[in-house]
């Protein structure tokens, strides 16, 4: 029996297989939740619910799953089934029409905050309500594929509330995995054309679009776009032509695309944990479709888990402060908190380097502020020192010291994380203590029923825990015990084509464990 100080607390993985996750406890009604205003266009918020045992993810989860609710009960009222009826091609309706229609922007609007609100993590859209939703007929006219950002816009004239429909489509779109992938960021790359253009106050003069922001349609444009994106880039190559008039997208193409609406997500939601937690998941691709090298890459895929958990620990976010903290262990588990060892100086020593790259944002001639200094300007420049971890005596580290000296002012060491007399070491304590800390956040997701997101969004589960079982039970290690350094350093080139059990769609794929997984 490991020692307290080595127990790993563990959870079986949440089974994603069989069926939906009962959410009744989640599902209100809106005359109860707000009485006597069900009828309005008020959307209920978490000041709502302040009597509510629910913590904060359970609050936007309940909140959610209203909005879906009310927007599956109005598609399938028969106002909009007589409405629907007197179209000629409910799926090919005329965008003006459909933005006069009261009761279908009230269901945009509502698809656009219950996906925001809960970063795509949304009640199953029932088959009824797929038939049945009206799809404006220009979402299928950008039909040219154009890098994100260029080309020239293909549909004219979009005022800002037919982006919003737009949008609201995309979205709907992507929770359904029926239309084509491609058509779908067609849609998003042109929305993202027409963005910088839109009079967003004209959502103010709308009581039902009122509740939008800029802020909250971008973080939306942003979120769909990544969803769909990454949907593309899990796909083999040769698979990713699903319909007539597709075109072979790079997977570098679409990485990058991923990291512009990650930024996104940052800008306009920096209180929230997502944005970071995709540049993570980006980091980890670096190997495979950037050539980074693997310790470079976990060094980064450690900076942008960390600053998501601790980002979502501010937020109240549960989600993310337990997949952050699973993702973030795995990176330290590959090196990515920095620690080299050497032999170099007589003993072991060992140290720690800031072995991040500039997507890390490493930085470089800062100044105390964090900002880039002028050229010319000396004035409070910061010296980036090496950490001893370990050394044998004070003579021994300043001889280790002075030669991460040296190394920093060679300009051929950015791209040799390790010398040829160096090795990789890992704190397997702060893997055990992130992992320990993320089942206490898991555990509150499991009160709310939504357990298998966490196992769904994190790459690093299977790996992390099968690594610790075999350092704390196998090899029976001890704190501040160094375990035996790997054959590879830092993270392997492979690419993430999706987990063994997707929580949306419930189809198995590929493997889930990053030790396990092939190229």
């Amino acid at each position: 029996m490991p020692s307290p100080s080595t127990r790993i607390e563990k959870r079986p993985p949440p089974d994603i297989r069989g069926g939906t996750v009962d959410i009744s406890d989640l599902k209100l009604r809106l005359d109860t939740l707000l009485p006597g205003r069900r009828y309005d266009h008020t959307i209920p918020t978490e000041a709502d619910l302040k009597n509510s045992k629910l913590n904060k993810n359970g609050k936007q989860m309940a909140i959610a799953t209203t909005l879906m609710e009310r927007i599956c009960r109005t598609v399938l009222s028969r106002e909009m089934r007589q409405r629907c009826q007197s179209l000629s091609d409910y799926m090919n309706v005329p965008i003006g029409g459909l933005m006069q229609w009261d009761a279908y922007m009230q269901c945009c609007v509502d698809m656009i905050v219950a996906t925001t609100m809960t970063d795509f993590r949304l009640a199953s859209i029932s088959v009824n309500m797929i038939r049945e939703w009206p799809r404006p007929s220009c979402f299928f006219t950008p039909t040219s594929f154009y890098p994100l950002g260029e080309g020239s816009q293909q549909i004219g004239n979009m005022s800002t509330k037919a982006w919003v429909v737009l949008l609201a489509n995309a979205m709907f779109e992507c929770n359904t995995n029926i239309t084509s992938a491609q058509s779908i960021l067609n849609m998003i790359h042109e929305l993202y054309l027409h963005a910088e253009s839109k009079d967003w106050s004209q959502l103010d003069d709308n009581p039902i679009t009122k509740v939008l922001t800029e802020d909250i349609c971008r973080f939306g444009l942003a979120s769909a776009g990544i969803r769909v994106a990454r949907r593309i880039f899990r796909i083999d190559s040769d698979q990713r032509i699903e319909n007539v008039g597709d075109i072979m997208i790079s997977t570098s193409s679409l990485l990058d695309e991923i990291e512009v609406f990650s930024r996104d997500q940052m800008k306009y939601k920096p209180h929230a944990a997502i944005g970071s937690f995709n540049m993570g998941w980006i980091a980890m691709q670096c190997p495979s479709k950037r050539k980074t090298h693997g310790l470079t890459a976990a060094a980064d895929c450690y900076y942008w888990f960390k600053k998501a958990y601790e980002v979502a620990d501010d937020a109240g976010d549960d989600f993310n402060s337990a997949s952050a903290r699973i993702d973030a262990a795995g990176a330290i588990m590959f090196g990515g908190a920095g620690a080299v060892g050497t032999k170099r100086f007589g003993s072991v020593t060992a140290v720690r380097r800031d072995l991040r790259s500039e997507f890390g944002e490493r930085a470089r001639n800062t100044n105390e502020s964090g900002h880039t200094r002028d050229a010319g300007d000396n004035r409070g420049v910061r010296v980036e020192m090496a950490e001893i971890i370990t050394s044998q005596n004070i003579a021994q580290a300043k001889q280790v010291l002075s030669y991460e000296a040296k190394r920093r002012n060679d300009p051929d060491a950015s791209s040799r994380p390790l010398d040829s007399d160096e090795f990789e070491l890992v704190e397997w304590w702060n893997v055990l203590k992130l992992w320990n800390e993320a089942m206490k956040y898991y555990d509150k997701v499991t009160k709310i029923k939504f357990q298998y997101f966490v196992y769904g969004e994190t790459s690093m589960w299977t790996t992390v825990i099968a690594q610790l079982e075999e350092w704390a039970e196998n090899q029976k290690l001890e704190i501040d015990d160094w375990p035996c350094p790997r054959d590879e350093s830092g993270l392997p080139r492979i690419r993430d084509k999706g987990e063994r059990n997707c929580a949306s769609c419930l189809k198995g794929n590929s493997l889930k464990s990053f030790l396990d997984a092939k190229a």
